[in-house]
């Protein structure tokens, strides 16, 4: 049997799950007996049949609720930084109360930086970097007038690869090459899992 969707492993089904009891009406019978007899292995067969089916909807409940409370809770904090100009290094963009960043609740780890810009550039380069705790991690995304599109711009990485603790606050700073063209906005997504 293949497992479901999202599982690691199929749920074994008891044997008579596949198939409901076979009932047997003998109408030949003629004794009390022997139809009291074909009927309690009638019963015992349903109820078997019925025990066997509870068995495998507890089992798959069981292994359902398991994986659902397996799944992490993912979310995205919001940086921005308005008239970008050219030749800044390491400029804190505003993000939670004021360019501070956020206090993070729960664990977990960084999964995606995206940056997009207010309008393509044609001249120079954007790059994001996170910080944990105001030191930069190396996580980082550059937005290059060479990009397929370049008004957007995204890093994802391995869960795992950039973690946090409860605690930590995740900020973010820009740095601009010179010669950046026009002056845009621009608008940061980090992607986290908690968990």
């Amino acid at each position: 049997m293949e497992p479901a969707k999202g599982l690691k492993e199929a749920i074994p089904a008891p044997i008579s799950a596949a198939q409901p009891p076979k009932i047997v009406q003998d109408m030949k019978m003629e004794t009390f007996d022997q139809n009291f007899s074909t009927t309690n292995d009638n019963i015992d067969s349903i109820l078997r049949y019925l025990r066997e089916s509870r068995i495998l909807s507890d089992t798959t409940y069981d292994e359902l609720a398991k994986r659902v409370n397996e799944i992490s809770e993912s979310t995205d904090v919001a940086f921005a930084y308005d008239a970008l100009a050219s030749d800044l290094t390491d400029d804190p963009m505003i993000g939670g109360p004021g360019s501070r960043g956020y206090v993070q609740t729960k664990q977990g780890t960084m999964v995606i930086l995206a940056v997009r810009a207010s309008e393509a550039i044609l001249t120079g380069s954007i790059t994001v970097s996170v910080l944990k705790n105001g030191v930069s991690n190396g996580f980082t995304v550059s937005l290059l007038p060479t990009d397929e599109d370049p008004t957007y711009a995204f890093n994802r990485v391995d869960p795992g690869t950039y973690n946090y603790a409860a605690g930590d606050i995740l900020s973010t700073t820009v740095t601009t090459s010179a010669g950046l063209t026009p002056t845009v906005d621009i608008d940061v997504s980090l992607g986290l899992v908690h968990g």
